[in-house]
Parts: structure tokens; C-alpha cells; sequence
């Protein structure tokens, strides 16, 4: 009898503990704006993977090129510094540069080694010096990587639970303890494959506060809360929750593509592709915009296709990249503040 009332009240904690506080439907925005590309052409850029925002600079990263990692001033996006030579000697990338981004004026990196993230200050001369190291206790198969709190590294994994399933998660690991110290799973499906699970992630970020999963297949965004890993908000649509996934990625419609969590707002880039878009809409892509209660904002119509992008918020700009196009940068100006 005492293990039976014994385990009715772990359940009820588990629930109690899962239970989303604040759930809000995605509905019309009260402000849209349209917004027209500049393009930047840097002479250095080719194909670059990430873009991140750092200690006042657009830091690209590209595997094209002999140095792999570009700064560029804001906002003017003028070219300062090239770094980061893939080989085998000191200093070098064993692999390729992962950035690691973070909410201090330091940026982070990893790649030296598989286990191996530096940490880097910029000095006067726009020249980056090596501040610490962090080994990581074990490998394995990391998504996105954020360093907040200073020492709190954030990331998503797409490891296996088991032999025969792979599992989403989000973990929370402290760099100077080298332990991890929270775990969000990500209910998953697939078997297998996890790049077609219903649960992907199209987007996901983090600052010092919240923990934002943009999902690829629906129409929705979690938000968490960093410190107990808590789900504190949900932004869904009534539309596409139970997606049917198609084997052929090309045939799915996609939602999110990306999420930027901004000081005080969430920056969600979605897709339109495949859906019906009004004529008065430039493009398939908009850049929808939330506050962390869940309010919409505003939505802003893009002119043209990109899939690499951050938000500059002290200076009110988007600057983004289309891996299909020249290499070129998208700079777009925030009418809406």
C-alpha cells in the first residue's frame, strides 16, 4: 500500500513538474513589415556555415577557405580579421571551427581537438588571445553550442538512448565541474533517424535566461527556463501538430529554420514554402517576433531566401547568408522597434 501512494505522488510531481504554465496560440500579427536587402559583398567570404555575433563582431565560419574564421566591425561590416588554420600543429583546427556562442564579450570555440573549446578575448588590435580551455569529459554527437552564466555550456545532442533509439535532447553541462547538470528530452519517434523525427528541431538558442526550441516540422516554439530546465511557455498553431513526415526530406513542409533568442525578444525565421502566402508577400520566409510571454509583435517580410542569419539588436539590423547564392551578405535594416 505505502509503495503504491509512494509511487501516485512521484507521478504527480513528474506531472506537476511538465506542466506548461503559460500556452499561447500563434495568431495574426499587429505589425508587418516588409524589408528590402542590402548586400554586402566582403571579398573573404566564402560559404560560410555559421554567422554569430560577438564582443561586437559578425564572426563568419567557413571550411572553404585557408582561414576559416572572419570578423567583420558592426555596423558598417567591414572586414578586421582572419584566423583559424585547419591542420595538425598547435593551434590548429584538427577538425573544423564550431562556434560556440555566448552572452559575455568573450567567444568561444570548438575544434582544436574534438574535446577542446577555447575561449578568446579581442584585443585593441582586433587580434584574438587565448583566455582558457575547457576540455569536455566525454564525446559525443553535439548540435548547436552556447556558453551562458559564463560556464553553463548549453547544447543540443542527438545521441542514442539506446541501441535501437536515437534521442533528442538538450543538455546543460558546467564547464568547470565537467559534469552535466540538467537534461531536457525531446520526445522522439524515429528510430533511426532522427533528421525526419516529427520533434526536430529547426531552430533552437539560448541566453542567459531562457532556452528556446523552434520546431521544423510544426508550428511551434518551447520555451525553457535555464536554471531549472522547466518548460515555462509554449507558442503553437492549430494547424500541423501531428505532421505526417514524408522518407524524402524535399517533400516535407518545413516551419521553423531558425530562432534567435534576443535580450527581451525571440526572432523566429519560418517558411512559407509549400503553403499558401498572400501576393502581397515578397518571399516564403518571414521573421516572426515574440516576447518571452508569448506575444506577438511584429512579422517581418523578407525579399529574399537566406538560412544563415543572426540579429544585431544594439544596432537594429539582420544580417543574413543563402548558401545557394554568391557570397554575399544580406544586411537588412529593423524598421520596428
Amino acid at each position: 500500500m505505502n509503495k503504491k501512494i509512494t509511487y501516485i505522488l512521484f507521478v504527480l510531481i513528474f506531472i506537476s513538474c511538465n506542466i506548461v504554465n503559460n500556452s499561447s496560440l500563434i495568431s495574426d500579427f499587429p505589425v508587418k513589415e516588409k524589408l528590402q536587402a542590402e548586400y554586402v559583398i566582403p571579398s573573404t567570404i566564402i560559404a560560410p556555415m555559421f554567422f554569430v555575433l560577438q564582443s561586437n563582431y559578425l564572426c563568419t565560419y567557413s571550411l572553404q577557405k585557408d582561414s576559416m574564421i572572419d570578423m567583420f566591425s558592426l555596423p558598417d561590416l567591414i572586414h578586421v580579421k582572419s584566423f583559424g588554420v585547419r591542420g595538425k600543429g598547435p593551434g590548429e583546427f584538427q577538425s573544423f571551427p564550431w562556434p560556440c556562442k555566448s552572452t559575455n564579450d568573450y567567444f568561444y570555440v570548438r575544434g582544436y581537438t574534438p574535446l577542446l573549446i577555447k575561449q578568446f578575448a579581442v584585443d585593441t588590435c582586433v587580434n584574438p588571445v587565448l583566455i582558457n580551455e575547457f576540455v569536455l569529459k566525454d564525446y559525443e554527437s553535439f548540435g548547436p553550442m552556447h556558453i551562458v552564466q559564463d560556464s553553463l555550456l548549453i547544447y543540443l545532442s542527438m545521441g542514442y538512448q539506446n541501441e535501437n533509439k536515437e534521442q533528442i535532447s538538450i543538455k546543460k553541462y558546467n564547464l568547470n565541474q565537467k559534469q552535466e547538470t540538467g537534461k531536457i528530452l525531446i520526445p522522439t519517434k524515429s528510430k533511426r533517424n532522427s533528421s525526419l523525427d516529427p520533434n526536430r528541431a529547426g531552430g533552437f538558442d539560448v541566453n542567459d535566461s531562457y532556452i528556446v526550441y523552434a520546431y521544423l516540422f510544426k508550428k511551434q516554439i518551447d520555451i525553457y527556463n535555464v536554471n531549472s530546465m522547466k518548460l515555462v511557455c509554449r507558442l503553437e498553431s492549430k494547424k500541423n501538430q501531428n505532421p505526417s513526415i514524408n522518407k524524402k526530406f524535399t517533400e516535407n513542409i518545413s516551419h521553423y529554420q531558425g530562432v534567435i533568442a534576443g535580450e527581451k525578444k525571440i526572432f523566429a525565421l519560418y517558411n512559407k514554402m509549400g503553403q499558401k502566402i498572400s501576393e502581397s508577400e515578397p518571399s516564403s520566409q518571414t521573421i516572426e517576433v515574440f516576447d518571452y510571454e508569448g506575444n506577438e509583435l511584429v512579422e517581418y517580410l523578407l525579399d529574399d531566401y537566406i538560412n544563415v542569419f543572426v540579429i544585431d539588436e544594439m544596432n537594429q539590423f539582420l544580417y543574413a547568408y543563402d548558401v545557394n547564392q554568391e557570397d554575399f551578405i544580406l544586411k537588412y535594416n529593423l524598421k520596428y522597434k
